[in-house]
């Protein structure tokens, strides 16, 4: 008689195991099925919204070289940014110019600035810039007389943009800026402005 009982528990504890396995794969098969179609699941963020943000974290380290209309000259710079937080970079850049205006009219530009970026979401960005700015400005007429302009200061900009982070590659545009010159060292002759912007300045870079 006890056999008889044990063999029947045994058989109940098996019958129970197998109904439940069976009920486990159902309901996860019926679980996948409404993830497929999208019901009864929590969505899945597309990677491609979240990638600049995620390989940001993965960094400490970014240099860059960029070339475009800056500090109202089209300028050639080379950056090296530190890493503060997955959303905040500083920086520091140095630029150079050298371009003909007209046939009789040429402007030299060297630039170093320390620049600050806040991004918002996944790849705009809010940034910030204090530079130190030496701009010449030389022009000749066919009496061979010379009219020049100098500028030795210091000014403060804002810019806004998008950059575009993947595995260590980064790209990016400064879309738009503003600025203004504050502190003259040295000022002279009627082509130096107190404002200078910035438009469509792209870069490329390494992050590490």
């Amino acid at each position: 008689m006890k056999i008889l009982i044990l063999v029947i528990t045994i058989c109940l504890g098996l019958s129970s195991a197998f109904a439940e396995e069976e009920i486990s794969d159902y309901e996860r098969g019926l679980r996948d099925g409404m993830q497929r179609v999208g019901l009864g699941a929590t969505p899945k963020a597309d990677p491609s919204e979240i990638l600049s943000q995620e390989n940001r974290k993965k960094h400490s380290y970014q240099a860059i070289i960029s070339y475009g209309p800056d500090y109202n000259e089209v300028t050639t710079q080379v950056g090296f940014y530190k890493f503060l937080s997955r959303d905040q970079i500083i920086g520091l850049k140095l630029g150079y110019a050298e371009n003909e205006i007209s046939s009789s009219k040429d402007s030299f530009q060297f630039n170093v600035s320390a620049e600050f970026k806040q991004f918002i979401g996944n790849s705009f960005y809010l940034a910030t810039n204090f530079v130190y700015l030496k701009q010449d400005y030389s022009q000749s007429d066919y009496y061979l007389e010379q009219d020049n302009s100098f500028y030795r200061g210091f000014g403060a900009g804002i810019r806004i943009g998008n950059q575009w982070s993947w595995e260590h590659f980064t790209i990016g545009c400064d879309w738009i800026g503003i600025g203004s010159k504050f502190i003259h060292l040295r000022k002279e002759g009627d082509d130096v402005q107190n404002s200078f912007a910035t438009l469509l300045n792209t870069y490329i870079g390494y992050s590490f």
